[in-house]
């Protein structure tokens, strides 16, 4: 999760709590897939990436359309993780792995998914045991 520089302070351990978020999407979003196959028939599956940086945030736009964004380096190699993880399973860069050390089990895929040159390339881990 990127860290902004828009932001007035960052959160203490906001690392974990980046994680355990994500940990309670991943949960979260058996309950709402149950809902949608029962609903429509058809439901919705995601994958989830953590890491952690710096980052520029604030309102982009004009005045007729205004968004609230977030961009750098540590912003792509997040979505990158995300486009990489499969359904239901979370994957962390190795900075988010080092910070937490011992307080989450990992397992690392090594450098077998590679992000894109010069986005923080190095090893991906993924949470044990995956979500569903």
């Amino acid at each position: 999760m990127p860290r902004s520089s828009g932001a007035r302070s960052c959160p203490e351990d906001y690392i974990m709590r980046a994680v355990q978020a994500a940990m309670d999407m991943a949960q979260g979003s058996k309950a709402l897939a149950a809902d949608l196959v029962e609903r429509f028939g058809h439901s919705v599956s995601f994958g989830i990436g953590v890491h952690v940086g710096n980052a520029a945030s604030g309102n982009i736009g004009s005045p007729r359309r205004m968004d609230y964004t977030a961009i750098g380096d540590a912003v792509n190699t997040a979505a990158r993780l995300e486009a990489n993880a499969p359904a239901g399973t979370i994957y962390i860069s190795r900075a988010v792995a080092s910070s937490l050390d011992g307080r989450i089990r990992t397992t690392s895929l090594g450098d077998s998914i590679q992000l894109k040159e010069n986005l923080n390339s190095g090893w991906i881990y993924t949470q044990v045991p995956p979500i569903f």
